[in-house]
């Protein structure tokens, strides 16, 4: 099967044409395999979220085929917080989204093939995605695959290779799935390897499993060959060819507005469900350098917490990733000069660590000079 890259106009109508045809309940639906040539991730979801919204899936239904970059996605109702170690990812430019789907959080890169199916809402079927994907691995590469109860892909009656969402409007509906053939699998386990015992959440929460890559037990498994497998298996022969696109502005007007608002802070971070956050910690004899000039402001603190160690937990009730509430116990660990500094700087804030720590560390240093 050829690798086909083709003009607009003959993509266009190759979007609302006939590529090949398939019946359901006696209706002739054409169907097309759309690949995309871009590895940015918030490119791609706004293919999606394009195609969603203003393509109807009536008469032709369409596969969508991408990849990305390194990136950890998370689900429409997800927290970043608890899903991702988000130092890890910064640290070593792993991007991080938030999809419009439900479902848990995933790691991206050009080791893992996306697969979306785009139907009507009454056409949709997950179950039979899942088989038509794990049929194109058999008969391509004769692989032990199976479908779990949770309906993730499994790999040799053990190993996850592939996890599954969806998002059901109406009249359109969508279904994507991963499939790990290649991915780094140390920067997987480190982007999703989060401490979440201080989180307090009603968020959608992960279900971690064992993955293993395609390619470990099957070197000829890769990216392009995969394409080809999954396309000959969605068409139902081997005469029809994938298209590659190019998303840009002409092909999907208002795809950058789109792509903005998947990018912004307020999405990925803002839109999460309301969380509590604790941290305990032990106080120390001394944890303020005692200087003679603040010695008025001190002698409150050292008051508070120079006696034997004790615990002492911070409390955050955080919405939309802007802190409600703010708490200390045991009360009365804070001199209220300290306490009103703490209120100042979080309450109404948004949750975003190094810009309230830098902030409290420039308004405590001003208290004492003052």
């Amino acid at each position: 099967m050829a690798f086909t890259k083709v003009p607009f106009h003959t993509l266009r109508a190759t979007l609302y044409g006939q590529r090949v045809n398939v019946n359901h309940a006696r209706r002739t639906i054409s169907r097309s395999v759309l690949v995309s040539s871009s590895n940015d991730v918030y490119t791609n979801l706004a293919v999606e979220d394009w195609l969603y919204k203003n393509k109807k899936f009536d008469n032709e239904e369409v596969l969508f085929l991408w990849r990305n970059k390194p990136t950890v996605v998370i689900g429409r109702h997800q927290n970043p917080w608890l899903e991702c170690d988000l130092n890890y990812i910064r640290n070593n430019n792993i991007h991080l989204a938030r999809r419009n789907s439900g479902g848990g959080a995933v790691y991206h890169d050009l080791g893992n093939l996306n697969c979306t199916f785009f139907t009507t809402r009454k056409n949709y079927n997950r179950r039979n995605n899942l088989e038509l994907i794990c049929n194109s691995l058999v008969k391509r590469w004769n692989l032990d695959i199976q479908i779990s109860k949770r309906e993730d892909i499994i790999l040799n009656g053990e190993f996850k290779i592939s996890g599954t969402a969806a998002k059901l409007g109406n009249p359109t509906a969508y279904h994507h799935c991963t499939v790990l053939f290649n991915v780094n699998k140390d920067l997987l386990n480190n982007s999703l390897d989060k401490d979440d015992s201080n989180i307090e959440s009603n968020a959608t929460a992960s279900v971690r499993g064992t993955v293993r890559n395609l390619k470990e037990v099957c070197e000829e498994v890769d990216f392009w060959p995969l394409v080809e497998a999954i396309t000959q298996e969605y068409f139902g022969n081997e005469n029809q060819q994938y298209i590659c696109i190019e998303p840009n502005e002409t092909l999907y007007p208002g795809i950058e507005t789109i792509k903005s608002g998947l990018r912004d802070w307020n999405w990925v971070y803002g839109h999460t469900p309301r969380f509590v956050i604790c941290k305990q910690f032990e106080t120390t004899p001394r944890f303020y350098d005692q200087q003679e000039t603040h010695r008025e402001f001190h002698r409150g603190l050292s008051t508070a917490v120079q006696t034997e160690r004790a615990p002492v937990t911070l409390t955050l009730q955080v919405y939309r990733a802007k802190i409600e509430e703010f708490s200390i116990t045991p009360e009365n660990f804070l001199p209220n000069k300290l306490f009103n500094i703490f209120q100042q700087t979080l309450v109404n804030k948004l949750f975003k660590v190094d810009a309230i720590t830098s902030e409290m560390d420039n308004k405590i240093k001003q208290k004492l000079i003052t």
